[in-house]
C-alpha cells in the first residue's frame, strides 16, 4: 500500500505548509494560510473526516483533534493486536469566559480499535461578540467524533462520523449577527492487499446546514436576501485506486472519482463532476495526469513531484495544477476553475543550526462570469512567496529560531501580509532531579508592510478586495511556560505579552491588532491549560 500512503501523503503536503490565523486567540474563526495563499473552496481532510470547503475552511473552529489532524496529517500507529484502552482531557480557561474541554477514549485488541472523541469551546470574545444574540454566554461549538477500524493481515476497514455544531454571535457591521451551523461528516474506507496488487475504495459524505443573517457593507455588491436564509449543502466524494507494484521502486496506479455537491440558497443547484488518473512512482519521483469531466468543460489535471531526504539535507519539489467546480456563491454550476502550485523547498542539517528555504508560487484561474462583481471577486491571481528559517541550538536547553517570509502581497488570494518575521526562543530544563521537565517558548512576530489585497467573507468565505483605510505594521509577543511530570501537563499562555503589560501598568497605550477589516480588533488573552494522558 505504499502508494496509497505516498498519495495520501501528498494531498497533505499544503496542509503541512500551512499555517492557521485566527480573528481572535482562540481561533473561533480565522483563515488558513495555505503556502502563502488563502485557503477557499477546496476540500480538506482532517485524519478520516472529509470536509466540503465551500463555507466550512476553518480547521481551528472544530477544536484541537480537528486542527492537528489537519496540520500534521494522519498516521495509523494503533497495535491492533494489543488490549490498550487509552485516555485523555485537556482542559483550557482564559481571560473572556474562554473555557475549552477535549477529551478522547482508544480502545484497540483483537484487531479491532475503537476512538470517541468529544470538544466544546465557550468563549464571550473581548466584545462579548461571540455570545449569540439575546443570549447568556453558552458554548459556541461542541464537536463529537467516533471512529471504528478493523485489520486482519492485509485487509482493513476505517469508518469514521463526526457532528460538528456552531451556534455562535459574528460581530456585525452595526451589532452583531449569528452564525448557526451543524455538519455531518461520514466516511468509509476499505482497502486490501494481494501479492503485488493492492486496492482502495472511499466514501465520503458531508452535509452542513448553515444559517446566518450576518448584513454585508453597502460597498459588496452581488447578495440577496436568499443568502440570509437556511441554507443546505450536501457532498458526495467516492473514489477508487488499483496500484501494482513492480518490483522494489516502481509502482502504477490508476484512480477514479465521482463528485456531487448540492447547495440550496434561493433554488436547488445540482453539480456532478468527475476526476481520473493514472500515475507511477519510481524511487524518488512521483508523476501523475488525468481529467476532470464537468457538465459545461473538461480540464485536464497533473503533478509532478520529487522528494529526496538523508541524514544531513532534505530536496522537494512540487508541482500540480488542481480543476474544481466554482463556489457557489457566483452562481454558475458546471464551471471549472483552476488552482495551481509550484513549490520547491530545501533543508541543510547540521549539529548545531538547521537552514530551511522555500518558494511557493500559487495561481488561480476561473471564468465565473461575474460580470461587475469581477472587480472585487478573483478571477486570474498569482501569488509568490519566499521564505527561510534558521534554527539554531544555543546551548544544550536553550534554541533560537529565526524565521523570514516575503510575497507579493497584492494579489486577492494572499493575506496582504507583505513580510512576516518571526523570532523565537524556546528553553527546556530539568528540574527536581529530573522529575518535571520546565519548558519555555517565546515568539516574537512581525506582519510588516501589509498591502490593500484582499480578504475572505466571514459567511460566504470567498475572497474579496475592500477599499482599507492605511495598514498598520502588526507586532505581538506570544510567550508559554509548561511544566511536565510524566503524563500530567500545566502550561499558562500570553498572547499578545505587551498589550497585558501596558494594561497592567495602567497605560493610556494599547496594542491592538486589525486582523480583518470586519472583524473587532484583537487585544490581549491569557489562558491556562491542563492536560492529563491516562493508560488501562
Amino acid at each position: 500500500m505504499s502508494i496509497i500512503l505516498f498519495l495520501m501523503a501528498l494531498s497533505l503536503l499544503p496542509a503541512k505548509d500551512a499555517e492557521l490565523i485566527g480573528y481572535d486567540w482562540s481561533g473561533h474563526f480565522g483563515y488558513v494560510n495555505c503556502q502563502g495563499s488563502l485557503m477557499w473552496n477546496r476540500d480538506w481532510y482532517s485524519g478520516p473526516y472529509f470536509f466540503d470547503g465551500t463555507w466550512a475552511n476553518n480547521p481551528g473552529l472544530m477544536g484541537s483533534e480537528i486542527k492537528d489532524g489537519f496540520l500534521h496529517g494522519h498516521e495509523d500507529t494503533v497495535h491492533y493486536d494489543s488490549s490498550v484502552v487509552a485516555s485523555y482531557f485537556d482542559y483550557v480557561q482564559g481571560d473572556y469566559l474562554q473555557d475549552e474541554f477535549s477529551t478522547a477514549v482508544d480502545y484497540s485488541g483483537n484487531g479491532r480499535h475503537i476512538r470517541l472523541h468529544g470538544f466544546k469551546r465557550s468563549f464571550a470574545g473581548k466584545y462579548n461578540q461571540y455570545t449569540p444574540p439575546n443570549t447568556l454566554p453558552q458554548p459556541i461549538h461542541q464537536t463529537y467524533t467516533i471512529q471504528y477500524q478493523s485489520k486482519k493481515e492485509l485487509e482493513k476497514i476505517d469508518a469514521a462520523v463526526g457532528h460538528f455544531n456552531t451556534y455562535s454571535g459574528l460581530p456585525d457591521t452595526v451589532d452583531k449577527a449569528l452564525y448557526n451551523s451543524r455538519i455531518t461528516s461520514s466516511n468509509v474506507s476499505w482497502e486490501k492487499q494481494k501479492g503485488a496488487l493492492s486496492a482502495r475504495i472511499d466514501a465520503n459524505h458531508f452535509l452542513q446546514r448553515l444559517k446566518s443573517d450576518y448584513s454585508y457593507t453597502d460597498s459588496l455588491d452581488g447578495f440577496e436576501e436568499s443568502f440570509k436564509k437556511v441554507r443546505y449543502l450536501t457532498r458526495s466524494k467516492y473514489s477508487g485506486e488499483l496500484q501494482w507494484q513492480k518490483g522494489e521502486r516502481l509502482n502504477l496506479f490508476s484512480r477514479m472519482e465521482l463528485h456531487s455537491r448540492s447547495v440550496r440558497l434561493d433554488t436547488m443547484r445540482n453539480e456532478r463532476w468527475q476526476q481520473w488518473l493514472l500515475g507511477a512512482e519510481y524511487g524518488n519521483f512521483h508523476a501523475s495526469g488525468g481529467l476532470v469531466f464537468a457538465e459545461e468543460e473538461n480540464k485536464l489535471l497533473w503533478d509532478f513531484s520529487f522528494h529526496l531526504e538523508r541524514n544531513n539535507y532534505t530536496i522537494r519539489l512540487f508541482y500540480e495544477q488542481i480543476p474544481a467546480p466554482a463556489h457557489p456563491f457566483f452562481k454558475n454550476p458546471g464551471i471549472l476553475t483552476s488552482t495551481s502550485l509550484a513549490s520547491a523547498f530545501g533543508k541543510i542539517k547540521t549539529g548545531r543550526w538547521d537552514i530551511s528555504v522555500w518558494a511557493n508560487r500559487t495561481g488561480y484561474v476561473s471564468n465565473h462570469g461575474a460580470g461587475a462583481m469581477g472587480v472585487a471577486y478573483p478571477e486570474n491571481e498569482t501569488n509568490l512567496s519566499l521564505g527561510t528559517e534558521l534554527d539554531i541550538r544555543l546551548v544544550r536547553s536553550i534554541g533560537l529560531i529565526l524565521g523570514y517570509v516575503h510575497q507579493d502581497g497584492k494579489s486577492l488570494i494572499s493575506d496582504g501580509v507583505k513580510q512576516r518575521l518571526k523570532i523565537t526562543g524556546k528553553g527546556s530544563f530539568r528540574l527536581f532531579e529530573g522529575v518535571m521537565n520546565l519548558k519555555t517558548n517565546v515568539e516574537v512576530h512581525g506582519w510588516l508592510n501589509r498591502q490593500p489585497a484582499g480578504f475572505l467573507l466571514p459567511v460566504e468565505a470567498v475572497p474579496v478586495s475592500f477599499e482599507y483605510n492605511s495598514l498598520k505594521d502588526l507586532w505581538f509577543v506570544k510567550a508559554t511556560v509548561t511544566a511536565v511530570v510524566s503524563s500530567f501537563t500545566l502550561s499558562y499562555t500570553w498572547h499578545n505579552l505587551s498589550e497585558i503589560i501596558l494594561n497592567a501598568s495602567g497605560s493610556d497605550r494599547g496594542n491592538t491588532l486589525d486582523m480583518h477589516p470586519l472583524m473587532p480588533e484583537m487585544g490581549r488573552q491569557a489562558s491556562m491549560t491542563i492536560s492529563w494522558h491516562f493508560l488501562d
